[in-house]
């Protein structure tokens, strides 16, 4: 006997047995609709973190150009390269 079925009485009514069937079956739904839902969120979480990364990338690249224009030879944290890139497009 499996542990399983050891929680069951031996006999069950017909009635007993159909309704604990509905329920069971309405308990899989609503957990299959659960998973859905965290994935659906797992993936809107994705997405917003991308979102989220390309405005960060956007935001270093103005505030490289606020640098430049402000008249820093080359802003912290910046390559020489994008430097003067962000003081030709400033100068543009």
């Amino acid at each position: 006997m499996s542990t399983c079925n050891a929680a069951f009485p031996k006999k069950l009514s017909a009635h007993k047995a159909e309704s604990m069937t509905r329920e069971l079956r309405a308990l899989d739904v609503t957990f299959e609709r659960l998973i859905t839902q965290v994935n659906e969120q797992g993936q809107a979480i994705e997405t917003l973190d991308r979102v989220i990364s390309e405005q960060r990338k956007l935001i270093s690249c103005l505030l490289v150009m606020s640098e430049a224009r402000s008249g820093d030879c080359q802003p912290r944290g910046v390559s020489s390269e994008s430097a003067m890139g962000a003081q030709v497009i400033t100068n543009y």
